[in-house]
């Protein structure tokens, strides 16, 4: 610090010494050869003469040229000189440069791009029409109630075709009387012209879940074919979806009784469908998901989209991994049993085979903790005194002898 001190006193006696011309040696200009091969500039413009204007200078320099010491002092305006060098400097500017062509030939605004729009409309065009006639060819398919068809025969029994329930871009749904007892069922239709007809695949996962004896899926009554129209299906009639019925609910959510019973009613039918053959963890853990958002409704996901597979990763990690962030979440009710259910999930493998009873405990504890009734009926029956539907079997097995 001393030395450094001492360096500065003694630059600043000798400034002020040149400055007076008290006994020193006359500083000779720079050599144009110093700076102008680098910078351009001349010695008159960058070194000043010394006097009382070098207080202006904040830089002091030493540099040796030829055995000879010469202090130059850098001029504080040393940028604006460059600006202004380069502003009157006389360079061409550069010039565009010519198009270069694509790989079709021509160039990136012009033919080419107008020919290959001309034939992605030429081909939406096609498909339009394709999609429009198949559509055509679907409703010419189905039963024509104008020209008198609504009646179905199957070798077991007839069918009367009473009303249209709905209809979807693979076909539709009917509304149709049992003319023996005058049971009301529905008759799913399918033109026999899709290229990919997928109705005889839900028959057959119908029979097989019919085998299963569950009153968690829908009983198939009939099936078969009308000449080379259309392919039906007759199954028993169901209300709407839970999403819809909880769109017709006030705030559009369910009451903490209803979701147990749907958490109950929808973990007995995964574990009626895996009974034959080893449940995967993906299912109960989707359903955990489900149960999550009728709970809290605005799951953390939710308003993402199916794309981002990185920030919906990252939320169910959090969910597991901060304490405070699930109590936040399940703050109004049922913390202790969604965290165990999550934390079980968590340590299955993807053969192990749930523990549905452990799961289902830990559901009824949470009507215990709210007191809540088993009797107690959901949203959708509001009319009714007490729950009629099915009930939770513990204990049941995971071989059917049906089905062996």
């Amino acid at each position: 610090m001393k030395i450094f001190l001492f360096c500065i006193l003694f630059l600043s006696l000798r400034c002020l010494l040149e400055v007076e011309g008290v006994g020193v040696k006359q500083v000779a200009p720079a050599p144009s050869t110093a700076l102008d091969p680098n910078f351009g500039h001349s010695n008159s413009e960058l070194w000043r003469a010394r006097g009382r204007r070098n207080k202006r200078y904040y830089y002091y320099r030493r540099r040796y040229y030829g055995g000879r010491r010469y202090y130059y002092y850098w001029y504080r305006n040393y940028y604006n000189i460059l600006c202004k060098r380069m502003e009157n400097s006389k360079l061409q500017p550069i010039q565009s440069m010519p198009k270069t062509p694509n790989s079709g030939g021509k160039d990136k605004n012009g033919d080419g791009d107008e020919k290959e729009k001309d034939k992605d409309k030429e081909k939406e065009k096609k498909a339009e029409a394709a999609r429009a006639a198949t559509k055509k060819q679907q409703e010419a398919d189905m039963p024509r109630f104008d020209k008198g068809e609504n009646e179905i025969f199957t070798s077991k029994d007839c069918y009367e075709v009473v009303t249209e329930l709905g209809q979807g871009s693979f076909g539709a749904v009917y509304g149709v009387i049992r003319k023996s007892d005058k049971q009301s069922f529905a008759l799913k239709c399918e033109s026999c012209h899709l290229k990919k007809s997928m109705l005889p695949h839900e028959a057959n996962v119908l029979l097989a879940l019919n085998l299963l004896k569950s009153p968690h899926f829908v009983e198939m009554i009939d099936y078969g074919t009308v000449g080379d129209r259309f392919l039906f299906v007759i199954m028993k009639c169901v209300g709407k979806n839970l999403w819809d019925i909880r769109m017709t609910l006030p705030d559009r959510r369910y009451t903490l009784k209803t979701v147990l019973r749907i958490a109950e009613q929808t973990l007995a039918g995964l574990r009626d469908l895996h009974r034959k053959d080893q449940s995967r963890k993906d299912d109960i853990e989707s359903w955990w998901y489900m149960i999550a958002e009728m709970i809290i409704i605005e799951i953390p996901w939710k308003q993402k989209k199916g794309t981002d597979r990185d920030g919906v990763r990252a939320d169910k990690q959090r969910l597991r991994d901060s304490d405070d962030y699930f109590k936040f979440l399940f703050r109004k009710c049922c913390y202790e049993q969604m965290a165990a259910i999550l934390k079980y999930l968590d340590s299955l493998t993807y053969t192990s085979i749930p523990d549905y009873d452990y799961v289902y405990h830990n559901i009824t504890a949470i009507a215990v903790v709210n007191k809540i009734q088993p009797s107690d009926p959901p949203d959708w029956d509001p009319d009714a005194k007490r729950y009629k539907g099915p009930v939770y079997r513990e204990k049941q097995p995971y071989i059917v002898k049906e089905l062996e």
